[in-house]
């Protein structure tokens, strides 16, 4: 991957914030004696109720370190406001309200409280900031306590919290169909000195970050103690920034003297979102399961120009820096299309960046290359509404039959009306937890192996015969013995690939065919597909679509593994959407399958309580009823075979083809893409 600048991505680094130590408490400390130390402790029963301490505190803050390591603008950081100075860089002040909260790390996570400890600035002004309040511990307060302060603590706080409580020790899931999972449960509770970080939704705001993702930490132990008064004399910590900025400018690549302000919303993947957090030695301990790589960027379109002009032009975002190259791509939703950027760059923690970049309208592809194989980019579907029907391959990866629909009476089974939990057939449920509804013709995505002739029966039986044979590119006359029954005659296929016998009807602008058994078992495969991650996309409507994403671009903290099985775990898969609308990579969304013989959906429900998979068919079978498939999802993965009346999805592999992609001159489509954009 070539760096930002041969992209032609300009980068200006501001390095002010980049040094380890930004800001003290207690640097200059002024000292007030206040009201004693409240103490509860009594035996009821003769059970001990919990300890409980609380030691007051008042500290002055200026902007001076009298000695001590600090920013090289520290002058600048006399209290604790984001603010863009001068030179357009990002400064950093107090300002009244602001807090901390503050864990004593020799409660050893035995701590009765639900809530950390706080202190809060009562006044600045001058750059001095005096910080008010009160640390509750378990027993009374000592010098060798160490205790652990961290900024925002308006991050802890609803409206949106960003810091919650997790348990220190990891939760090990193993056993059925192979799952293998290590992560961390969030609980409400007592405190405890681990915490997760969720950076995954902000609003580009620098106001935001100050109050809500300015990850800063520190520990510092007592240095003087009034034991009568119960108050901390003399404190003094350097508080260390655990995040990144960026500022970023987007520019149009066909109109390069042009900005791109008129945003809906923006996506970046690549940039650590989420982790999780320990308190006692500013480490970040999440597993692989845990850690996230996306950032939702939420317009409000109402205030954004006024707000854009407060931040010199700059939407900013912070992040967990992976202190290496990496990479990314920045996906820029707008009325009139989409633009994206995918590109790499080596961020520090504790730095911030501005960068101007040069964003390229994004236009419908015939394919996705991952592994060498040219996939289609979208399932190969049939869709009729009203007078107009279509053959061929889906307007966008994540399509799924009835993707962004309450089910109707046509998906009852057995006179029992599908319940749901929101929009699409993945949220459809029906006698427990397998999502069973019945599927319909008129929008169909799941097919029988080798059927052409009767493929929109969804009550029929057939498939396609015959054992250790490959169906690519091939028609048959017949069901069984089919080497004794192919043909060349297109007008004669009952059977064979119904992919080609689609795509290659003379009316179409691409071909594609049935995929090979090798092309689809290495895309399982973590030493041939540098990435393999759970995954969802948002769709038109603003559900989700839930599936598998598999690309040749290497993603920090998901390369190198197959994350599958996922368990019932919906929080293991991340939004690649902005991936999957930049073509970076191969998204399959799980389908589930139907029953034998019958137009009844199972295991496509996605639910925190069911079992889901994604089946995907090859072009090989194995014996007369069954051929192979490769598997992903809530238990179970990779190569095996699969029976060929159950009807599965075909993801097509590109043969050749150009102009308009089919897709984009069929009329219900085009709100998804058109010859010149890309939409969803």
């Amino acid at each position: 991957m070539m760096s930002l600048k041969t992209l032609g991505v300009k980068i200006k680094s501001k390095e002010s914030m980049k040094t380890k130590f930004l800001w003290c408490i207690g640097a200059i400390v002024a000292l007030l004696t206040m009201a004693g130390c409240s103490e509860h402790e009594e035996t009821n029963g003769g059970n001990e109720q919990p300890q409980r301490h609380v030691c007051y505190m008042k500290l002055e803050v200026v902007g001076q370190d009298n000695g001590a390591q600090s920013s090289s603008s520290a002058a600048k950081q006399a209290t604790r406001t984001l603010t863009i100075d001068e030179h357009k860089d990002v400064t950093t002040s107090w300002d009244r309200g602001d807090n901390l909260f503050v864990y004593n790390l020799s409660d050893k996570d035995l701590s009765n409280e639900t809530q950390y400890s706080s202190i809060v600035t009562k006044d600045s002004c001058k750059g001095k900031a005096i910080f008010e309040g009160q640390i509750t511990s378990r027993n009374v307060m000592n010098l060798n306590d160490k205790l652990a302060f961290f900024y925002p603590g308006d991050a802890v706080k609803s409206p949106l919290q960003t810091v919650a409580q997790v348990d220190p020790n990891v939760e090990i899931e193993a056993g059925q169909g192979g799952v293998n999972l290590k992560y961390h449960i969030s609980r409400e509770g007592k405190i405890k000195s681990t915490v997760s970080l969720d950076m995954k939704r902000q609003d580009g705001k620098l106001a935001t970050i100050d109050k809500k993702y300015d990850f800063n930490w520190g520990v510092a132990k007592p240095k003087s103690l009034n034991a009568t008064s119960d108050t901390i004399k003399r404190l003094e910590v350097l508080l260390e920034r655990k995040i990144a900025f960026w500022g970023m400018k987007f520019k149009d690549a066909d109109h390069p003297n042009q900005l791109i302000t008129d945003i809906d919303s923006i996506k970046i993947n690549g940039l650590r979102s989420f982790d999780v957090f320990d308190l006692s030695d500013g480490s970040f301990v999440g597993t692989d399961e845990e850690k996230e790589h996306f950032i939702d960027v939420v317009i409000d379109k109402s205030t954004f120009v006024k707000e854009l002009k407060q931040d010199s032009g700059f939407v900013y975002v912070a992040f967990l820096a992976e202190n290496q190259p990496t990479n990314f791509t920045i996906t820029v939703y707008t009325p009139n299309g989409i633009y994206t950027k995918s590109a790499a760059k080596d961020f520090q923690l504790g730095s911030d960046y501005r960068t101007n970049l040069m964003m390229n309208k994004i236009k419908p592809k015939p394919y996705v290359e991952v592994n060498g194989v040219k996939w289609a980019t979208g399932n190969f579907i049939h869709y009729k509404k009203g007078g107009q029907e279509y053959w061929g391959v889906a307007p966008a990866q994540w399509w799924v039959s009835n993707y962004g629909d309450n089910p109707g009476p046509e998906n009852v089974v057995g006179g029992i009306h599908p319940g749901y939990n929101g929009l699409g057939s993945q949220s459809w449920n029906l006698n427990g937890t397998t999502g069973r509804y019945s599927l319909t013709s008129n929008d169909l995505d799941l097919f029988r192996w080798g059927d052409i002739e009767k493929a929109l029966d969804v009550n029929s039986n057939t498939y396609l015969g015959g054992t250790n044979y490959v169906l690519t590119g091939k028609y048959f006359t017949e069901y069984l013995a089919p080497a004794l029954h192919q043909t060349s005659f297109r007008s004669r296929a009952k059977f064979g690939d119904i992919v080609t016998y689609w795509t290659n009807d003379g009316n179409h602008n691409y071909q594609y065919e049935y995929p090979s058994r090798e092309a689809l078992r290495d895309l399982l495969d973590k030493t041939k597909t540098k990435t393999i991650m759970p995954a969802f996309c948002y769709t038109d409507k603003g559900n989700r679509v839930y599936g598998a994403y598999f690309s040749d671009k290497v993603i920090a903290g998901v390369s190198g593994k197959n994350n599958f099985p996922t368990g019932k775990k919906i929080w293991k898969y991340q939004d690649v959407t902005g991936l999957v609308l930049a073509n970076e990579g191969l998204f399959l969304p799980i389908t589930g399958r139907t029953e034998d013989a019958s137009p009844v959906v199972v295991y496509r429900f996605v639910n925190d309580k069911s079992e889901f998979y994604g089946l995907y068919m090859a072009s090989h079978c194995t014996a007369v009823a069954s051929g192979t498939v490769i598997k992903f999802g809530s238990f179970g993965n990779g190569y095996s075979s699969q029976t060929k009346s159950q009807a599965c999805p075909i993801r097509p592999v590109f043969v050749g083809g150009s102009g308009t992609l089919d897709a984009a001159n069929f009329g219900p489509f085009q709100h998804i893409l058109k010859d010149d954009a890309r939409f969803y």
